[in-house]
């Protein structure tokens, strides 16, 4: 566990893990109890078992987005809005 062997145990996890897909890796570990989760995109993110069952991701206006977080069991999280379209606050964001 000694840090200066991290550089050599960094390239043999590499060349593991280089050996199967993302998908062979979710049908190994994803059902263990092991500290695994796959690395995803943006597009695949919400629609993950995991976050859909956590409902980790919201919509407004069309727009997919994290679900606001903490979430306690008697105090609502406040919604967010929308976030701005390209060039939509230039004016504001220039005066603050």
């Amino acid at each position: 566990m000694g840090p200066e062997r991290w550089p050599e145990f960094k390239l043999r996890f590499e060349h593991v893990f280089k050996q199967r897909t993302q998908r062979d890796w979710d049908a190994i570990l994803g059902e263990t109890d092991a500290c695994y989760a796959p690395a995803l995109d943006f597009e695949a993110a919400p629609l993950h078992p995991h976050n859909l069952a956590r409902k980790a991701f919201i919509e407004i206006d069309g727009v997919t987005q994290p679900a606001p977080t903490p979430r306690f069991d008697r105090i609502p999280p406040g919604m967010p809005t929308r976030p701005p379209l390209a060039g939509e606050n230039n004016d504001e964001a220039m005066l603050d």
